[in-house]
């Protein structure tokens, strides 16, 4: 079972989209290694899928104007909004990892588990969704809009969504956890504004009454992760 090297920071959008891609190759080519990334946002960002064309689906300029950073992310899907009060993990590890199931529904709900667990440890119901994506509920581009059978919900809403990349030996997945209510700015920029339905999210902000530290978003995100075993 490969040892997790667990770190927690903040940093740039671009920084912390480029050491989640230099981190994943080094999985691959060392079954042994294995990394769990905890991080913030120094600025607000918006993260596209490795795939998606982002003069089609955001203005660009509308995002420099609101201070916005546009970073592609390793991982597929469309778009993630990533506020600075937002927390996000990466977890990168062998395919064969004996820690985890095999399969990519198997591994992300495991790791989608230990964002659960996080949840809960900072006092926020939660639980994973049970049911399959319909596609045809939401834009494709708008990644995390609505609950795929993997990921977390609080009280019926989603309040965290997740992607994963699959290479030949090893895997990454990125989440995020939505701490505070999406402002306006970040609908503002999208080319195509009218599936952007911010009432089926939810946030931690919400749930607890009150914004906690990116110190107690983080311990509680590492200890949950713990708690499946990665350490």
């Amino acid at each position: 079972m490969s040892k997790f090297k667990i770190s927690i920071e903040r940093l740039s959008p671009k920084e912390n989209m480029e050491k989640d891609l230099s981190l994943f190759p080094k999985c691959e080519e060392d079954s042994s290694l294995s990394y769990l990334r905890i991080y913030g946002w120094v600025k607000p960002a918006v993260t596209v899928g490795f795939l998606k064309d982002i003069d089609k689906i955001l203005n660009v300029q509308k995002a420099k104007d609101n201070g916005i950073e546009i970073v592609k992310r390793a991982t597929g899907g469309g778009i993630v909004f990533h506020q600075t009060s937002d927390i996000t993990y990466s977890f990168i590890t062998a395919k064969d990892d004996p820690l985890l199931p095999k399969g990519l529904i198997p591994s992300c709900n495991f790791i989608s588990q230990g964002v659960v667990n996080a949840l809960k440890l900072l006092g926020v119901e939660a639980s994973l969704s049970g049911r399959k994506l319909d596609r045809k509920e939401s834009s494709a581009d708008l990644c995390f809009s609505f609950p795929a059978e993997y990921e977390v919900l609080s009280n019926g809403k989603k309040i965290s969504g997740s992607a994963q990349r699959r290479g030949r030996k090893a895997f990454l997945q990125q989440g995020t956890i939505f701490v505070s209510k999406i402002p306006k700015e970040f609908a503002e920029i999208l080319e195509d504004a009218k599936d952007f339905q911010i009432d089926k999210f939810t946030t931690v902000e919400e749930a607890l009454g009150r914004m906690p530290t990116f110190e107690e978003l983080s311990e509680a995100l590492r200890d949950g992760f713990r708690g499946m075993g990665v350490k």
